[in-house]
């Protein structure tokens, strides 16, 4: 972290590091779903594999939050509410876009529900996947809308 950086920026930076582990925290999930359609050896790699991506995930997100609460004690930066900008923005969009798939995930297994039934799938994979479903969205809306931003502003540069 640079300490030259304002508020702002260290968010900024933060929200984009979240949204990296909100990813990487998605495919764990994902991991545990498949986890449960297979058996054997390939169940047990699974399993170690999201034990791993797990703790990858705490660590990678313990490290995007570190240098905000850094910032925020050592420069009096303790507000509820944070700075504004297009990164917060996106990030906080993402998330509601996320909440709306979802729950339109929701309402299509709900209205599938004697299929569901047929299928005789853990409840659990269920759950698995309707979170990774939230998180992949959260992560993957997020860092392509920044993208995109990013892009435009390099050619507004450029021209």
């Amino acid at each position: 972290m640079k300490e030259d950086q304002n508020c702002a920026e260290v968010i900024d930076l933060m929200n984009t590091r979240v949204a990296i582990g909100l990813l990487i925290a998605s495919l764990i999930y994902a991991l545990d779903a498949v986890e449960m359609l297979v058996a054997g050896e390939l169940q047990t790699t699974l399993h170690w594999l999201g034990f791993i991506a797990s703790l990858t995930t705490v660590l990678w997100i313990l490290r995007a939050m570190m240098p905000v609460f850094r910032k925020k004690i050592k420069k009096g930066f303790i507000k509820h509410q944070e700075p504004e900008s297009f990164i917060t923005e996106a990030f906080h969009k993402a998330i509601n876009k996320s909440w709306i798939f979802t729950l339109l995930c929701l309402i299509l297994l709900k209205t599938m529900d004697q299929l569901i039934v047929k299928l005789d799938l853990p409840t659990g994979f269920y759950f698995s996947t309707l979170t990774f479903m939230m998180l992949f969205t959260a992560s993957v809306i997020f860092l392509f809308s920044t993208w995109i931003n990013e892009s435009v502003d390099r050619n507004e540069e450029l021209t």
